[in-house]
């Protein structure tokens, strides 16, 4: 016998042993009936290789092979509800695709048959994950979900990828690019702040918050802390989380659309961020408490309004840029910086690192603008946790913005 046989065969074998034992585990546990465990996948998965192997000799033979193994386990599953009522097809399902499984060992390769076995397993498994879904995961969060693959699969490639106005500014497919992109990352933080839980975790529903919107975080925990204050200092921390994952934000967003960028950019945002790491690990040190809870409010980020929203957001900073750049140099970008970065940070970030990467003003200019736009951005939200969490808070958020602004700033001039 052949050695490359003997092996083939013996994968195939072991990867439907290895289906075989999830279902037949799944089904202990919960006390169901399956037709096949074990041995009568490991039995699938080798017709199947069996099956593939000999169709060299015999025309047709696995299409037959998986039409009869197809009516076979049809008529276990109409005896399987009739006995048990229970109507559910996954096990069935499972083993027709191990019989693909041992037909990829022959017609593929070892590498495609175990990979498409291990999704197989990825699969089955996520039904106890799916179940602890339900209730976190509305069918709003789904509805956006569909929006965002309509966003950016149907939407961004029919757009022009040209300027469109007479002065040559706005870009409707770089416009509606950035917004797929600040959408993504919202959204993802959002879904991790439903999943972690917002009433567990304090700490980290403030670095997933942070994705979300660091300044929405800044405002509802300052309220939370301003009614209860003996966990002030968590909720600071947690605040101070948020505001770090802003950094890195933004770190990503000009990884994503200008890499050369972060030649500028890379040490004083990680720099601004470690060092608001370790002030704010001494702080937790010093609290002894416990991990805190709150409930974080955050409005879903891919509603269509709110897509709309970050399009016209971005579309006019990129215009008051690239216009304030051709009549007034790279003055006129600071000041606008300055200006929009109050409100949003992401915008400005990704409109000077786009407009950097087409040579349409300097690096270290377009790097000078997202600095002071994290800047004033930092600083209104300071002003925000001192309106909404009073002194005893802001005190905290002083010390914190106060390092690791600092730690940027000087990361930044021996940078530049």
């Amino acid at each position: 016998m052949e050695t490359a046989f003997a092996v083939d065969l013996f994968l195939a074998l072991l990867l439907g042993f290895m289906i075989g034992m999830q279902r037949e585990i799944q089904n202990a546990y919960e006390k169901s009936f399956d037709f096949g465990g074990a041995r009568t996948f490991a039995l699938i998965s080798l017709i199947g290789y069996l099956g593939a192997y000999f169709q060299q000799n015999i025309d047709y033979l696995f299409a037959v092979l998986l039409g009869a193994t197809i009516l076979f386990i049809a008529s276990i599953h109409k005896k399987s509800v009739e006995l048990t009522k229970d109507i559910g097809t996954t096990t069935e399902f499972a083993a027709i695709a191990t019989l693909f499984v041992g037909a990829c060992v022959h017609l593929l390769s070892r590498q495609s048959a175990v990979f498409l076995a291990v999704m197989i397993l990825f699969v089955l498994v996520l039904k106890g994950k799916l179940k602890n879904l339900k209730g976190k995961i509305s069918k709003q969060d789904i509805d956006a979900a569909v929006l965002f693959a309509l966003m950016s699969l149907v939407i961004l490639p029919i757009l022009p990828n040209r300027a469109v106005d007479p002065l040559g500014v706005l870009n409707l497919h770089k416009i509606w690019l950035m917004v797929v992109l600040i959408s993504g990352i919202s959204f993802f933080g959002y879904l991790s702040v439903k999943l972690v839980g917002a009433k567990k975790g304090l700490l980290l529903t403030g670095f997933f918050g942070g994705l979300v919107s660091s300044t929405a975080v800044s405002i509802t925990m300052s309220k939370r802390a301003s009614l209860d204050t003996e966990a002030r200092a968590l909720y600071a921390i947690a605040i101070g989380i948020a505001c770090s994952t802003m950094f890195l934000r933004v770190v990503a967003e000009v990884f994503v659309v200008n890499q050369d960028l972060l030649e500028y950019l890379l040490w004083p945002f990680v720099s601004a961020t470690l060092s608001g790491y370790l002030l704010l690990l001494l702080f937790y040190l010093k609290t002894r408490g416990d991990s805190g809870d709150t409930a974080l409010e955050l409005q879903n980020p891919l509603e269509l309004g709110e897509a709309l929203k970050i399009g016209v957001a971005f579309g006019a900073v990129f215009a008051l840029i690239t216009l304030s750049n051709r009549f007034f140099g790279d003055t006129g970008v600071y000041a606008v910086s300055l200006l929009s970065g109050i409100t949003d940070v992401d915008a400005i970030t990704l409109t000077l690192a786009d407009l950097s990467e087409k040579e349409t003003i300097e690096p270290h200019s377009a790097a000078i603008g997202i600095v002071l736009a994290s800047v004033a951005n930092s600083i209104a939200k300071l002003a925000l946790v001192f309106y909404f969490g009073g002194y005893a808070l802001g005190r905290y958020l002083l010390l914190f913005f106060g390092v690791s602004l600092s730690a940027m700033g000087i990361a930044f001039f021996f940078t530049l």
